[in-house]
């Protein structure tokens, strides 16, 4: 979300502000129950069962749920942590690496 300079920043709701990279209340409604979501999809996302045929599968299905949009190829191994990312883009992938070190092969 872009804001011009001259916005009122009071119009915006606490969302659009932090989406704009404006100070924000994250103790609103709409923010808790965002932040919620990507915990519950992460906790799912850490404890998938990996002796699961399907489980990469069900893996990149959370990891869709979670990103705003993401390629076709990607890799991420748990854990992975969030706070808000459904507006938040991939285009490539991440490789997780030993001691919870991520390189991102695309800008994200």
């Amino acid at each position: 979300m872009s804001v011009s300079k001259g916005t009122d920043s009071t119009k915006l709701t606490e969302k659009e502000k932090a989406l704009a990279g404006l100070a924000y209340n994250a103790n609103t409604p709409e923010l808790i129950a965002d932040r919620r979501r990507a915990r519950v999809l992460t906790y799912k996302f850490n404890n998938s069962d990996p002796s699961r045929d399907n489980y990469i599968s069900e893996r990149q299905t959370i990891i869709r749920e979670l990103f705003g949009s993401i390629g076709k190829d990607f890799d991420i191994e748990p854990p992975f942590y969030c706070d808000y990312v459904c507006h938040t883009s991939i285009d490539l992938m991440i490789l997780k690496l030993p001691n919870d070190i991520s390189l991102l092969t695309s800008l994200i």
